[in-house]
């Protein structure tokens, strides 16, 4: 009874450590550059997805580890926000300016 109760513990152990292990499998890595519709940098963009949340440089450049296939949320000030789904291809965000939006 002693060795069933040993082989279980060990089954959950092994169990929770496969789980954890799938979860960071559905990681991916965005790198990408933040534009204007003028085609622009937008240094400072803020960054978000629901667990992580990342600035563009100053040349409009950021990276971010975020769960494949979330929705990225991009801010900025004098821009409407935009929204992408996130993609280890992706490579460019465009903004639309709120300038734009009241022409």
């Amino acid at each position: 009874m002693k060795y069933i109760k040993i082989v279980f513990f060990i089954c959950a152990i092994l169990t929770l450590f496969s789980l954890e292990m799938s979860a960071q499998d559905n990681k991916i890595i965005v790198s990408a550059v933040v534009y204007d519709n003028k085609g622009n940098l937008v240094p400072g963009a803020t960054i978000s997805s629901a667990n992580e949340t990342s600035e563009a440089n100053d040349l409009g450049e950021f990276s971010m580890t975020v769960d494949a296939n979330s929705i990225l949320t991009v801010t900025a000030s004098g821009y409407k926000t935009g929204s992408i789904e996130a993609k280890s291809d992706l490579k460019k965000v465009v903004l639309e300016s709120n300038s734009d939006m009241m022409k």
